[in-house]
């Protein structure tokens, strides 16, 4: 899933990501899967797999407010996303990279 993220974002011409940065919150150090530090964007790939469980959703959400908290927005996107709506979501992620 990250790798296509990551090929999705080449094909879009989005610029690059930083992959597997570190965080730092009020509480805690976090690794989140894609970031435009300049930016303050985080985008976490969410697959069925690893993210479809109460706590792990939970677990999400609580990591979202501790990054958000921090300055940062987090986007989270899934594989149907990078799939089946690219170009949205290219959208998406330019306006929020322009802002």
């Amino acid at each position: 899933m990250e790798e296509r993220f990551f090929a999705f974002c080449r094909r879009q011409g989005l610029p690059q990501p930083k992959v597997h940065q570190e965080i730092a919150t009020a509480t805690e150090i976090l690794q989140v899967d894609f970031l435009w530090r300049d930016q303050r964007l985080i985008v976490e790939t969410d697959s069925r797999d690893w993210h479809s469980t109460i706590r792990t959703r939970e677990r999400d959400a609580h990591r979202d407010r501790l990054l958000d908290d921090a300055g940062y927005r987090v986007r989270r996107c899934t594989w149907a996303q990078i799939v089946y709506e690219p170009e949205r979501l290219a959208a998406v992620l330019r306006d929020l990279l322009a802002h």
